[in-house]
């Protein structure tokens, strides 16, 4: 399970083995930000440390969007994007959290914790999908040739197994 906002894993799961064989840490985003070299690992990771990972994914695929509506409009566009949320571990900005945890507001109120931080990481996927879908139609992109495909696979196992029932 890849940490939301370091955007590495545990060094247990860690697959990129260092010469001492030991995890570097480093097996996390490989963004090719088209600089020639395919993603140094460490200076694209850096720059996403403590930034919550569909923010990240989101603002990747706008400026993308962005740049290919800036080049080109008759050629053609794929992206692929493969967002984290709702996966484990259970991790959620505060403030998407908040939404949730106010006994105040009783139409959005979740009265369990992990609930909570659940219903924040789908809030987090939410924006992400809608700032996607808004840059696609700022730059002309969305009408007649867009294909929006939505799938999941109902998440991961949850930190210590399967999450509660009706999440």
């Amino acid at each position: 399970m890849q940490d939301y906002w370091n955007h590495t894993f545990p060094t247990g799961q860690c697959k990129k083995v260092n010469a001492t064989g030991r995890c570097d840490g480093l097996c996390a985003i490989d963004f090719n930000n088209n600089s020639g070299a395919h993603g140094d690992l460490q200076v694209l990771g850096a720059s996403f440390q403590g930034k919550y990972s569909a923010r990240v994914f989101s603002t990747e695929a706008v400026r993308e969007i962005e740049q290919h509506a800036s080049e080109s409009s008759e050629r053609g566009f794929f992206l692929y994007l493969a967002m984290q949320s709702v996966h484990g571990p259970w991790e959620a900005p505060d403030e998407s959290v908040a939404v949730f945890s106010d006994p105040t507001a009783p139409d959005r109120f979740i009265n369990d914790t992990l609930r909570q931080v659940y219903a924040g990481m789908l809030l987090e996927l939410d924006y992400a999908v809608g700032n996607v879908t808004a840059a696609l139609k700022n730059a002309e992109m969305w009408h007649d040739r867009t294909l929006l495909v939505l799938t999941s696979d109902n998440g991961g196992p949850g930190q210590g197994g399967a999450p509660p029932n009706n999440l």
